[in-house]
């Protein structure tokens, strides 16, 4: 029997249950898993308590589906692809935790230990350091507070609630036959990209999500890319057009085509009719391109187009551009990745209807119709502002409906494609709509919030987040 068993584990993730990847199981194992021996365990959470002890609690341990926790030592391709797998759901976890927000993982919490433990003299091997220069603390006992932590690395103050589909997707894509290269690259940038070291710059970052970009659609001309990126979406998404737009996916099939010129290498400019999705990716490529040549952007955000000014693309590049190239990677996976909450949202609904239509049909009366109540699609993501407490909240009317021009005047706004709608719960007033602006709040009736819709205003998605339905 082998003293020096390996232990695979990611101490740096916070998690609460375990899911099951290929041939291997990650997370919290159940009592019954086997151990090599009662001393592997012992000292194998004796190892895992020194990381608690640093703040990094709850850590995920890595065992075999069937041999569990025998001291094996995985082939480098599996160890590459639990890592990458893992790593990629925890950054997906990013819109659910709440984007940029502190708490949220980042590459170094997906950092997978692969340790050899001395088990007859209770030691185990310290690796530190970086590539181009290491450390190696020989002999250092089981429970020592001497750690190899990554740089930068923040401890989660709650549990990632990793997909377990998204985590077998990868995998499975990542170890069968040759793998898929361009995702492999692709994987790579991105975790580069949301590496936590303040050496990155957020320009480095910018440049590392484009070139990820060109790894997944093999163009390397912006443009090309884009329309690439877009094919990509519609192709994966094209049997479920109908759920969207959602607020689980950027791109839409709904989106405007903008007006604009492009400019040619001999200087000509020639009118083009992009989709907002291609006027973000144009404006991203060029910002990359001035980062590259002249080692700055002029702007580190996107505007909202005049034809859209609540565009959803509106943002920050790094950020939004994170969260497009993480959805392209999904949809690569398949449309069961890419609009997995949306599908399971949709079918659990139509379940409910089913159920419900013959109920409704046995108490029909032939009583004259009620009036079909007014559903708008959905278009823009909702602004937790127009909800704080301090928002200022103008009175509604009991003398009928306005029409669009007071409307707008009592809000302050100059055009209805700036105002964002929402449908109130009835318990918090007669009049079920508001609508807002700026800082500002006004309460609708339906034909109001029509009339505002008609003419261009947005309807905020549902307030309930992104959630995988898992196994």
């Amino acid at each position: 029997m082998s003293l020096h068993p390996y232990l695979l584990f990611f101490p740096l993730l916070r998690v609460q249950r375990s899911w099951q990847v290929g041939e291997w199981c990650v997370g919290k194992p159940p009592d019954e898993v086997k151990w090599k021996s009662d001393e592997f365990k012992a000292l194998a959470q004796k190892h895992m308590d020194t990381f608690s002890q640093a703040g990094f609690h709850s850590g995920a341990l890595v065992w075999h589906r069937e041999q569990g926790f025998d001291g094996t030592l995985p082939s480098e391709e599996v160890r590459q692809a639990l890592e990458a797998s893992v790593c990629f759901a925890a950054l997906d976890t990013r819109d659910l935790l709440g984007g940029g927000a502190c708490h949220a993982p980042t590459s170094e919490n997906a950092r997978f230990y692969v340790q050899p433990i001395n088990v007859a003299e209770q030691i185990v091997t310290q690796v530190g350091g970086g590539l181009l220069r290491s450390t190696m603390l020989i002999g250092v006992p089981i429970g020592d507070p001497r750690l190899n932590l990554p740089d930068a690395v923040v401890a989660l103050e709650s549990a990632v609630p990793l997909s377990g589909n998204l985590m077998r997707a990868l995998f499975d894509r990542l170890i069968v036959g040759d793998g898929d290269k361009p995702l492999e690259a692709a994987l790579r940038w991105h975790r580069f990209a949301m590496s936590n070291p303040s050496a990155i710059t957020l320009h480095e970052r910018i440049v590392a999500i484009k070139t990820a970009f060109e790894a997944i659609t093999g163009k390397g001309k912006t443009r090309e890319c884009g329309a690439e990126l877009r094919k990509l979406f519609a192709s994966t998404c094209k049997d479920h057009l109908d759920h969207l737009p959602w607020q689980g996916l950027l791109w839409s099939p709904k989106e405007k085509q903008l007006q604009r010129e492009y400019e040619q290498a001999n200087g000509r400019k020639v009118p083009v009719t992009p989709t907002e999705f291609e006027d973000w990716f144009q404006g991203f490529g060029e910002t990359r391109n001035s980062i590259i040549h002249n080692g700055r952007c002029d702007r580190d955000s996107y505007p909202a187009p005049p034809e859209r000014p609540l565009s959803r693309y509106a943002g920050h590049w790094l950020y939004k551009s994170e969260r497009v190239l993480r959805e392209a990677i999904k949809a690569r996976l398949g449309v069961e990745l890419l609009l997995q909450g949306r599908i399971e949202e949709v079918s659990t609904r139509n379940k409910i209807a089913a159920e419900l239509n013959p109920i409704v049909d046995a108490h029909a009366t032939a009583a004259p119709a009620a009036p079909v109540p007014f559903y708008p699609t959905a278009t823009c993501d909702r602004d937790a502002r127009d909800h704080w407490p301090d928002v200022q909240r103008k009175p509604g009317t009991t003398e009928g409906n306005r029409n669009l021009h007071d409307l707008l005047a009592q809000l302050g706004a100059t055009n209805a494609n700036h105002v964002r709608i929402d449908r109130l719960p009835s318990s918090r007033s007669s009049q079920a709509w508001e609508a807002y602006y700026e800082g500002f709040a006004m309460l609708l009736t339906e034909a109001e919030a029509k009339t505002l819709y008609d003419n261009r205003a947005e309807y905020v998605f549902p307030q309930s987040a992104t959630t995988y339905g898992d196994d």
